[in-house]
């Protein structure tokens, strides 16, 4: 089973680029000199991305502060499906267990993305959180949240998506 969060760097580095931090846990991503003779790169008027993906990669970088243990133990059970248990014991909040599944669908539409995503966990409180991410097409692109708590859909949210090259296209409902 692959790694759904993986991503891999561009490939070919230019000789004269340097690193910056920015990529991954290391600051491993290459970012190419310019100088004030090169024309501007063809990927600058490219699509963004997501808002929420913003500030992912600086996220990764940041310790998280936590106090007491945390054990997660994953299982692969087949290539499109992971199951995962979560233990957290710390001393001023309550020690909590999860219980969290994972299928990822036959739908490639790159080599780092498959569809659709069922994401799925509960806890030992009887809270459910749910994600359903979909690709209808390789443009259009739909999620699904819902989050139950004591028997009580609390925040259930869709979003449509429609990705063209130089922007997006986002409806919330």
């Amino acid at each position: 089973m692959g790694n759904v969060s993986a991503a891999e760097g561009p490939q070919g580095v230019p000789s004269g680029g340097d690193y910056r931090g920015g990529g991954g846990s290391l600051g491993s991503s290459p970012v190419p000199k310019q100088t004030s003779g090169e024309p501007a790169s063809k990927d600058a008027d490219e699509n963004p991305g997501l808002y929420e993906d913003l500030h992912k990669q600086t996220k990764d970088i940041f310790p998280q502060v936590f106090e007491g243990a945390k054990v997660i133990i994953a299982k692969g059970l087949s290539s499109h499906f992971q199951i995962s248990h979560t233990i957290t014991l710390a001393t001023f909040t309550p020690s909590v267990y999860r219980f969290g599944a994972t299928y990822i669908g036959t739908k490639q539409l790159s080599p780092s993305e498959a569809f659709p995503v069922l994401l799925g966990d509960i806890d030992s409180q009887g809270n459910m959180n749910a994600n359903l991410i979909h690709a209808f097409s390789e443009r259009i692109r739909g999620k699904l949240v819902a989050q139950v708590s004591t028997a009580n859909l609390i925040s259930p949210s869709n979003k449509a998506v429609t990705i063209n090259k130089s922007y997006l296209e986002v409806l919330l409902h």
